[in-house]
C-alpha cells in the first residue's frame, strides 16, 4: 500500500513502492527525491527521482487539484488512449485531490503549430469524445457533474444572495439581489434557472458579469448594445440555446480545450492538461472552445497576441472532427445534429466563459494606470507599450468572437 504522506515527505522507499506498481519498473530503486515548484499560481511540483544504477533521473508531476481533475486521473486517464500523461496515483480527500502523473513536455508552442499539429489535436479530441460517447451513467457514477440538464443545485434566494453579494459588492447592487428584485440587472428569470439545471449558477455569474460590463459602457466596436441585448435575451430564456445541445448524446468533455491546454512534444505525444473543468456534456462544446481560441496565443511570458491566419480554416477543422467522429461511432453519430448544435454551443461558450473574462479584463484595466473610458476607444496609433499591444490583440480577438456570437444568437 502506497502511503501518501510518505510520498509528500519525499521518502525514497515510498517512491520506490510507487514505481513498483508498474512491472517495467519493478526492480528500480529510488535513492533520492527532489521537489521543484513549477509555478506560483498552482500547487504543482516536479519530483526528480534519482535511481540506483542510472545516470539520469526521471521526473514526475505531483499536484493538488479539484475533484473533477482527480476523478479524471484516478479513473480515466489510463483508460483513454493518448489523451493525458500516465497517472501513477490519485488520492481524494474532502473536496481536494492529489495526483501524480508522468511529465508532459511542451516542445511546440501554439504559435509554432502547423496544420498537421491541428489534425493531431483533433484526432485526440475525437478519441476522447468517442471513447465516452453516450456513457452518462458510467461518468455519473464516477462522480462527474453535467454541464447542462439534470436537476442541478437548488438555487434558493439565500444561495443567490450569498453568491451575488460577493460578486456585486463593487457595484453596490446586492440589495436588489437579496430581495429577488431584478431591477435593471439582467438576472435570469426563475423559469430560466429551473430549466437550466446545473447551469443555473453559471448563468447567474454571467448575468453579473454582463452587468459589470454595462456599468462601464461596454466596449465600442467590440461589445456594444446589440451584443449585450443578445446575451440578456439568452439569459432570460436559455432554452432555445440549450435545446439543440440536449439533442446530442453526452460524453466526457474537457471544458477548456484552448491551445494553452495542449502539450505537443518531440516524441509525437499530444496531451491535454488541466482537467479541472472536466464534466459530462455535448462534445461540440470542446470543439467550439478550441476553434474560437485558436488564433489567440500566448508568448513565453504569458502575454496574448494574435497569430496570423492558419492554413486550415475553421470550417475544415469542423469537417475533420465530424468525419472522424463518424468513422469512430458509425450510425450512432449524427453529423447533422452536430452541425445544428454549433451556434448553440458557441452561444453557451461565450455566455459562461468569455463574457466573465471580458468583465474581469475591463475591471482590471479600469484603474489609475489605465482609464477604461480612454482605452475602450479604438485607436490603431496607440504606442505598442505599457500593455497596449496585448489590449489591441484582445480587442481584435473579442470583436471577431462577439460578432460570431451575435450571428449564433440569431440562428438559435
Amino acid at each position: 500500500m502506497i502511503r501518501i504522506n510518505e510520498l509528500r515527505r519525499l521518502n525514497p522507499q515510498a517512491w520506490t513502492g510507487l514505481l513498483a506498481q508498474d512491472t517495467d519498473h519493478g526492480s528500480i530503486r529510488v535513492t533520492a527525491v527532489e521537489r521543484q515548484k513549477l509555478n506560483l499560481r498552482d500547487q504543482a511540483f516536479r519530483y526528480v527521482l534519482s535511481l540506483d544504477g542510472y545516470l539520469e533521473p526521471i521526473t514526475l508531476i505531483g499536484k493538488e487539484t479539484n475533484i473533477p481533475e482527480a476523478l479524471f486521473f484516478g479513473n480515466l486517464a489510463n483508460e483513454i488512449d493518448e489523451i493525458a500523461p500516465h497517472c501513477w496515483i490519485c488520492h481524494i480527500e474532502g473536496d481536494k485531490g492529489w495526483v501524480i502523473h508522468e511529465e508532459s513536455y511542451n516542445d511546440y508552442l501554439p504559435a509554432e503549430w502547423t496544420a498537421a499539429d491541428i489534425e493531431r489535436i483533433i484526432d485526440r479530441l475525437v478519441n476522447l469524445h468517442a471513447s465516452m460517447w453516450g456513457q452518462e451513467e458510467k461518468l455519473g457514477k464516477i462522480g462527474f457533474s453535467s454541464l447542462i440538464g439534470g436537476v442541478g443545485p437548488e438555487i434558493s434566494k439565500e444561495l443567490l444572495n450569498k453568491d451575488a453579494q460577493a460578486l456585486l459588492q463593487p457595484l453596490k447592487l446586492s440589495k436588489r439581489i437579496a430581495s429577488w428584485d431584478r431591477g435593471n440587472l439582467s438576472l435570469p428569470s426563475e423559469h430560466a434557472l429551473s430549466s437550466a439545471g446545473n447551469l443555473g449558477l453559471e448563468l447567474i455569474h454571467s448575468a453579473i458579469a454582463l452587468e459589470k460590463i454595462i456599468q462601464r459602457g461596454g466596449w465600442p466596436g467590440v461589445f456594444e448594445d446589440k451584443h449585450q441585448q443578445a446575451a440578456a435575451d439568452i439569459l432570460d430564456d436559455p432554452m432555445p440555446m440549450l435545446y439543440p445541445l440536449l439533442q446530442l448524446p453526452s460524453t466526457l468533455i474537457h471544458g477548456n480545450t484552448a491551445p494553452q491546454s495542449w502539450s505537443l512534444d518531440l516524441l509525437d505525444n499530444c496531451y491535454l492538461s488541466d482537467w479541472r473543468s472536466a464534466r459530462i456534456g455535448p462534445s461540440i462544446y470542446d470543439l467550439v472552445c478550441f476553434i474560437e481560441n485558436l488564433n489567440l496565443v500566448q508568448d513565453k511570458e504569458g502575454k496574448y497576441f494574435l497569430r496570423q491566419q492558419w492554413s486550415v480554416s475553421e470550417e475544415t477543422i469542423l469537417d475533420s472532427y465530424i468525419l472522424a467522429m463518424g468513422r469512430h461511432l458509425g450510425s450512432i453519430y449524427s453529423a447533422v445534429v452536430t452541425r445544428q448544435a454549433f451556434p448553440a454551443a458557441l452561444s453557451l461558450y461565450v455566455l459562461i466563459e468569455e463574457i466573465p473574462k471580458l468583465a474581469s479584463f475591463i475591471e482590471k484595466n479600469d484603474s489609475d494606470q489605465f482609464n477604461w473610458a480612454s482605452l475602450s476607444i479604438k485607436d490603431d496609433d496607440r504606442p505598442q507599450e505599457a500593455g497596449y499591444s496585448e489590449i489591441t490583440a484582445l480587442r481584435t480577438f473579442w470583436a471577431k468572437l462577439f460578432t460570431k456570437f451575435l450571428s449564433a444568437y440569431r440562428a438559435l
